[in-house]
């Protein structure tokens, strides 16, 4: 204020003294030394008084611009902060470097929580299951086997087992396990005849009380649960090829019903889970498989038809 003031009272002098003649300059410039002073005077004590005697408005005007541009490059910074976050998450999601002050380059998106599954494969060791385990590993996916090596081989997954995402548990279904998953397969059962007329106690226990364990299992974590069943459901068939809505024509008490039944009976507790306890079960009725990592002397009708021909033997076909 004050340097407006003597601006202001300056240049009205300097006005009056262009007016005056110039014989007239010397008492001219007494005069306006002597009208600044008082002018000085008069403005000091009206500002004790709390009076504004300059004219206010310039310094208003400047502080209203300043805050103009204040705002102004506020919004600004608001608005490249803003680009700047929506271009770093694009080349982030894109797998670019992510701009200044990045080290990685061409960091790989990571793979979200929500797609990394924790899946149970019981009997992950043996032919068909560790061929499932191959195929959930390549998926990214966090398996979990478990199996007892009754007939599972442990070389079918030593290819998995330094693999951070991979655990592998020696354990029998027919005691209850605890673990969190997302996922249970259960595969675990002697499938072959070989196996299950050896051992037909043990072949029906694994079906009933292994699933039971599994359900179980499913209900308290809130986990989808697949079985395995096989064909042998159907027993010896009486139509060709069978639905799944044909009940089949079984011996419950014949030298191969251990399986035959076991299986029936797994399928029976799925579906009692399902309705009664809202478990979330899907069955899968596998027929003949055959390929890498099968037993040749499983008994089963594919090997028996490999074995016989490597050694050049007659091929056994049982049946009219």
């Amino acid at each position: 204020r004050a340097a407006t003031t003597t601006t202001t009272t300056t240049g009205s002098s300097a006005t009056s003294a262009t007016k005056t003649s110039v014989a007239e300059i010397g008492m001219f410039d007494a005069e306006a030394t002597h009208a600044k002073d008082a002018s000085d005077a008069a403005k000091e004590m009206d500002m004790e008084n709390g009076a504004a005697v300059a004219d206010t408005r310039p310094v208003k005007d400047a502080w209203a611009t300043s805050a103009k541009e204040g705002a102004a490059a506020s919004l600004t910074t608001t608005r490249r902060g803003e680009d700047e976050e929506k271009s770093n998450t694009k080349e982030f999601a894109d797998g670019e470097p992510l701009g200044r002050g990045s080290v990685a380059k061409n960091l790989p998106v990571p793979i979200p929580k929500a797609t990394r599954l924790r899946v149970l494969v019981t009997g992950g060791a043996g032919f068909v299951g560790s061929h499932l385990v191959d195929r959930l590993m390549e998926r990214g996916n966090i398996v979990i086997v478990a199996d007892n090596f009754f007939t599972g081989r442990k070389e079918n997954i030593m290819h998995h087992l330094q693999n951070p995402f991979f655990e592998l548990i020696r354990h029998d279904v027919v005691e209850p396990m605890l673990v969190e998953v997302d996922q249970i397969y259960h595969l675990a059962c002697p499938a072959s005849p070989v196996h299950y007329k050896h051992n037909p106690v043990k072949t029906i226990k694994t079906s009933v009380m292994g699933t039971l364990n599994m359900l179980g299992l499913a209900k308290r974590v809130g986990a989808r649960m697949l079985l395995t069943s096989t064909s042998e459901v159907y027993g010896d068939p009486l139509q060709h090829p069978q639905k799944e809505e044909y009940w089949g024509n079984v011996n419950p008490i014949g030298v191969r019903s251990c399986y035959d039944e076991g299986k029936r009976v797994a399928e029976t507790l799925c579906f009692d889970y399902h309705r009664q306890e809202g478990v979330d079960i899907r069955i899968a009725r596998i027929f003949n498989t055959y390929g890498p990592r099968m037993a040749l002397e499983d008994g089963r009708v594919v090997s028996n038809f490999v074995s016989q021909a490597l050694r050049g033997e007659p091929m056994t076909i049982y049946g009219d």
